[in-house]
């Protein structure tokens, strides 16, 4: 009888063992900061780079389009620093202050999105595009332009 209760109760820690572990290994991973994988880690990891005023590693998530917006936000970083203007170098990016915590929405169609970045605070909210090239999401915001 002893023999029959280890059987039972090995068999069912067995099945609890390999459904954890299907469980778990069978969940998609997610993407880090560096290999974003999805539009709205793209904005975040873009995000977290613009929040260190590293501009040029900011542009690892965006189009070549939006390479000059980045050119242009460095040149300003660089100038308000050197007039000795650090408190007005809170980082912006298309009217938000991402040194606030943001709500990121995003819509996405094939391999283009819509992502609504809204100020947690102020509720102040902005549209930002990302596409997707070669695999991956990059921030579509060309120095000039709206977002369709």
């Amino acid at each position: 009888m002893k023999n029959i209760l280890f059987w039972i109760q090995s068999t069912w820690m067995f099945l609890i063992l390999l459904f954890s572990f299907c469980l778990f290994s069978s969940c998609e991973s997610t993407g880090t900061e560096d290999s974003p994988r999805s539009p709205e880690e793209t904005i975040k990891s873009f995000i977290a780079k613009i929040k260190a005023n590293d501009f040029d590693a900011a542009k690892e998530f965006t189009s070549a389009r939006t390479d000059p917006a980045m050119d242009f936000m460095k040149k300003h970083f660089e100038m308000l620093k050197e007039m000795g203007k650090e408190d007005q170098t809170n980082p912006l990016f298309r009217d938000l202050d991402v040194s606030q915590n943001l709500v990121i929405k995003c819509t996405t169609k094939d391999n283009k999105a819509t992502c609504e970045c809204c100020e947690d605070i102020t509720g102040n909210c902005q549209t930002v595009a990302v596409i997707q090239e070669n695999g991956k999401w990059l921030v579509d915001q060309p120095k000039e332009s709206n977002v369709e």
